[in-house]
């Protein structure tokens, strides 16, 4: 019942799948022998038995375009280019046919563009919907550079390798374990409008012009698969233990006296850090870090070590008693932000606020 003993004691556990150097340990998955066995397959649709809109798909907002596959993890993987696991938000669009949201800049997206310079007509790929939540942890967040396998990375984590299994119409190795599995071609010479959509931070996003989408070529499922969705920008939907644990062991080597990070759930863009402070200055310092990474953070909270940066009332509270705006703040004007917050006047472009909450 003590959630935020167990996310520490979770974050310590992440911590030992790192070696000495803050990288992660990977274990390359494992396919399985018998691809009748895979619980995925027990029920394969191809031809005209594909329907993807028989299953319950959700729009979760009213104004959304449509129907949504939004907890999926599009794999695509090429011999030269590599392999990319990422949750990109799927319109339903008919019978045979999704949209793709990769963000222009994000792997998924680069990897295409790749394809699409080399120039190849389409692209491969495979949707697992309900895989186990370390890979959807390791899918939706950012530990994972351009090119490299989140499935291995997802074995590391857990300790074992994931068991993958062959998708019935391309090469692609897939959860074996996983729910559905959707495969299809993504045609990398047409694009169609996808969107609007709900976002992350609870503001419709805009129509999204000459956006990529998949023609499914088969759907396998579990015999009742169960089925995943994430009310986005109404719940936190994205397990970051791994990743917090992750960009504390990045930061501790910028900021040796770093005790804790957080991104605050429910709050997008607000990210609060503690450190043992011994001299003037640290506080600030320290902030400026971790404005520099151009996803979320916007606003950067530093405390004391005695504040508890998983309780906002705590946080508030250092506020309220320990900060001076004319003398512990910084603006930082212009700077990267790469995440979809809707105050931006210009996409990608954001102005930063640090906050020196330290004695």
């Amino acid at each position: 019942d003590d959630q935020p003993t167990l996310y520490r004691a979770v974050l310590a556990h992440m911590e030992t799948r790192m070696d000495d150097s803050g990288a992660w340990k990977t274990i390359p998955p494992v396919e399985v022998e018998d691809a009748a066995l895979a619980p995925c397959k027990e029920i394969i649709l191809t031809g005209n038995d594909i329907d993807v809109e028989q299953f319950p798909w959700l729009r979760v907002n009213p104004a959304d375009a449509g129907r949504y596959i939004n907890m999926g993890n599009v794999i695509m993987q090429d011999a030269e280019l590599g392999k990319n696991v990422g949750t990109y938000r799927c319109q339903v669009k008919g019978k045979t046919k999704i949209g793709l949201n990769p963000e222009p800049g994000q792997h998924g997206w680069r990897l295409l563009m790749a394809m699409k310079h080399r120039g190849d007509a389409s692209a491969p790929c495979a949707i697992a919907l309900g895989a186990e939540p370390i890979i959807f942890s390791v899918s939706s967040t950012k530990m994972t550079g351009f090119q490299e396998d989140e499935i291995a990375l997802a074995g590391g984590l857990r300790g074992k390798p994931v068991e993958v299994v062959r998708c019935e119409t391309n090469d692609i190795l897939v959860p074996a374990h996983a729910e559905m599995i959707i495969e299809g071609t993504i045609p990398l010479d047409e694009r169609e409008n996808e969107g609007p959509y709900g976002e992350m931070y609870g503001y419709l996003g805009p129509e999204k012009p000459n956006n990529f989408f998949i023609n499914i070529t088969a759907i396998t499922h579990r015999r009742n698969p169960w089925f995943v969705n994430s009310f986005t920008g109404i719940t936190a939907d994205m397990p970051k233990g791994p990743q917090t644990a992750g960009e504390f062991k990045r930061y501790k080597r910028l900021i040796p006296n770093l005790v804790a990070i957080y991104s605050l759930r429910g709050a997008s863009g607000v990210v609060a850090l503690s450190i043992d402070k011994r001299f003037p200055g640290e506080g600030m310092a320290a902030g400026q870090s971790v404005a520099a990474n151009t996803a979320l953070n916007k606003v950067v909270i530093v405390v004391d070590k005695d504040i508890d940066i998983l309780n906002p009332l705590a946080l508030l509270h250092a506020i309220g008693a320990r900060w001076q705006p004319g003398t512990a703040s910084l603006m930082i004007p212009q700077t990267q932000m790469m995440m979809p917050d809707p105050s931006r006047p210009t996409t990608g472009l954001s102005s930063k606020f640090v906050i020196d909450a330290t004695r």
